[in-house]
């Protein structure tokens, strides 16, 4: 696998409790970092982090089994009456998530600063 295939993010708690700002970059897919994101954001809606930002400004790319993770963690947060936010996505990747019916499930914002909770 190559680096360009590879997720990472920096998981970032701000003051705002029960906020968990997500800064992904890479590629969105079948990999194992991309279940381990799905792990991780499980593990921290099991504590008081029900309102979940991920930015998605630098995901350069996105495949089916990317959307099929976000549609798992849309899930588990509804399932804990959480909600998600999404930042920066790119043309292509918002095109992937309005095909699949995600887009107008979400709040979705231009940058991080931009994000109003409800």
């Amino acid at each position: 696998m190559s680096v360009w295939e590879k997720l990472e993010w920096e998981t970032i708690f701000p003051e705002n409790k029960g906020v968990i700002l997500l800064r992904l970059s890479g590629a969105l897919g079948g990999s194992r970092e991309s279940y381990a994101l799905l792990d991780e954001v499980r593990d921290n809606l099991r504590g008081d982090h029900k309102k979940i930002v991920f930015n998605l400004e630098n995901v350069e790319r996105m495949t089916s089994a990317g959307v099929g993770i976000l549609c798992a963690i849309f899930t588990s947060i509804a399932n804990t009456d959480g909600k998600m936010y999404l930042v920066g996505v790119t043309e292509r990747n918002k095109t992937l998530l309005d095909i699949v019916g995600l887009w107008d499930q979400l709040a979705h914002f231009s940058s991080e600063s931009d994000v109003q909770f409800d």
